[in-house]
């Protein structure tokens, strides 16, 4: 094990910027903490899944995504798992299953990613979702949907590659590619 010297160069509400020196370099080497993350691969009973769509300012441009967010200092990363589904799909689920925990970003963030497994997934009347999130439930066979393009987050396909396994995804069908929700639940 190297011998770290680390110093706190920046603090922001999102994240602290770390700059690490190693024993043996000159040069600090910076990394990002930040809380760790979960998402969620909800699948609806019609085995569909369950994605979020929003503009992302880091890339300037709208994404096709699992619903997740940040665990809070508070919360279990199951709890944050439930909260964050709830909260941008309305969609709420009985079981959660730990698909694993991952490095995001092994050369500049410190934190973990909980995958986690969401089944059986439905959404009450009464649960309305986040303002700038789109709600989408699809049908495509996962490689479609990420040889497409639209759905490029790293994070949101690690996760589904965790899911494969337990949930046979390569062969999902179910209603219409892309069917969106209002607020309210209604298919548009």
């Amino acid at each position: 094990m190297r011998a770290v010297k680390e110093t706190v160069v920046l603090t922001t509400r999102w994240f602290d910027l770390v700059a690490r020196r190693l024993a043996e370099e000159d040069e600090p080497h910076y990394a990002i903490r930040t809380r760790d993350y979960v998402t969620v691969v909800a699948l609806t009973r019609a085995r569909e899944l369950v994605l979020v769509r929003q503009y992302r300012p880091a890339i300037g441009k709208t994404t096709l995504e699992l619903p997740g967010g940040h665990v809070e200092p508070d919360q279990t990363p199951e709890e944050a798992a439930r909260k964050e589904l709830q909260e941008e799909t309305g969609y709420v689920a009985d079981r959660f299953e730990l698909l694993g925990n991952l490095a995001p970003d092994t050369g500049r963030l410190c934190n973990r990613l909980w995958c986690y497994l969401a089944a059986d997934a439905i959404r009450p009347d009464d649960n309305a979702t986040e303002p700038g999130i789109e709600v989408v439930v699809d049908g495509r066979p996962v490689s479609q949907l990420v040889s497409e393009g639209e759905f490029c987050s790293a994070l949101s396909v690690a996760a589904l590659f965790l899911a494969i396994p337990r949930t046979g995804l390569t062969q999902v069908t179910g209603a219409a590619p892309g069917r969106r929700e209002q607020s309210d639940g209604r298919s548009v």
